[in-house]
């Protein structure tokens, strides 16, 4: 499968979008259509085409292709998608930090904000130092004294009636999800789990997932991409069997 990330920018200046396809005049013709009628996901590269006039003021271009090998154990599209999902992510990333992608609006293509050690540090320092003066704690309290308590509370002095007591317990009674032991899924995780899958791990075999994850002391997600991870010499030898 050939990936190509690519980049919009504001001609004349290092003012970027970053995006990914492994189709690249579909995806074109999508972002030109959503932003000619007002309509594109980042209001940042929205406001930006407005501002400069549209299509003569940006560009199109690919700054990276690379190819993915789909391996074997494969089986549905939902495991396609994350595995194509977890090569393309790393990739679009790094443009994304490594440009000035402002039409972006976040440091991820995942959506997720990265917040640098030393961006947390101050974050931390000024949270410390912030001092909450009695005066401001006095009017907090009585702002929040007499809401939804006593007279105020909207049920007070009124009772369900029998025939709304009874509509709920049947309603409850009814519901097709079940809770507790009498859901059918109670107790079947890990290897009891009717899609459960054995894993090879440098030779010793786990009934599951979890029981792997367990055993090495990391979490559930961590063994899920180190065992989908075919490209890294170092997860070579973690497989489904």
């Amino acid at each position: 499968m050939q990936v190509i990330i690519y980049q919009i920018w504001l001609k004349g200046t290092d003012k970027c979008y970053i995006g990914s396809t492994i189709n690249k005049g579909l995806r074109k013709s999508s972002h030109l259509s959503l932003l000619n009628n007002g309509r594109h996901h980042s209001n940042y590269l929205q406001n930006a085409w407005k501002k400069y006039g549209g299509k003569k003021a940006f560009g199109f271009r690919v700054v990276e292709e690379f190819q993915i090998r789909i391996p074997s154990w494969v089986k549905t599209n939902t495991e396609r998608k994350r595995y194509v999902k977890s090569k393309i992510e790393p990739r679009e990333t790094w443009w994304i930090e490594n440009t000035n992608s402002c039409y972006n609006g976040i440091k991820a293509c995942n959506g997720a904000f990265i917040v640098t050690q030393a961006t947390r540090r101050k974050m931390s320092k000024a949270r410390r130092a912030r001092v909450i003066s009695p005066e401001t704690r006095k009017r907090t309290s009585e702002s929040m004294k007499g809401k939804r308590v006593g007279a105020n509370h909207p049920m007070f002095g009124k009772h369900h009636s029998e025939e709304s007591k009874a509509k709920t317990s049947k309603t409850l009674k009814e519901r097709k999800v079940s809770v507790g032991r009498k859901n059918p899924m109670f107790g079947r995780c890990g290897e009891k789990h009717p899609r459960s899958r054995r894993v090879s791990i440098k030779g010793k075999v786990f009934p599951s997932l979890t029981s792997a994850a367990q055993h090495f002391g990391i979490a559930l997600t961590t063994m899920y991409w180190r065992i989908n991870d075919c490209d890294t010499p170092q997860w070579k030898h973690w497989k489904y069997t």
